[in-house]
């Protein structure tokens, strides 16, 4: 269960994330080639951001998908031992 809600708490995107706001150009060209490599790094950030978020989301689900794997072969191989158990003999009471 534990399991379960660190994977629901990563998988909810972060609102703290990035905002890149263009600033509109001015007359200054060379405040306006900075403000666009600015944003472009920004962009960049988010992009990188975003491609790590997707990542571990990915690796989350992986995980969750193998310890579901795991535990339906654990019970089949508990279903199979009780199967091949032989019935109780029950005495009669004394």
């Amino acid at each position: 269960m534990r399991t379960l809600l660190i994977a629901a708490i990563m998988l909810v995107p972060s609102a703290a994330q990035a905002m890149c706001v263009p600033v509109p150009p001015g007359d200054n060209r060379a405040e306006n080639l900075a403000n666009a490599r600015a944003l472009t790094l920004c962009r960049v950030q988010e992009l990188s951001d975003a491609t790590a978020l997707k990542a571990q989301q990915l690796q989350v689900q992986a995980d969750l998908e193998a310890q579901a794997r795991s535990f339906e072969q654990q019970l089949r191989m508990q279903q199979t031992y009780a199967a091949a158990q032989p019935p109780a003999v029950s005495l009669p009471p004394f």
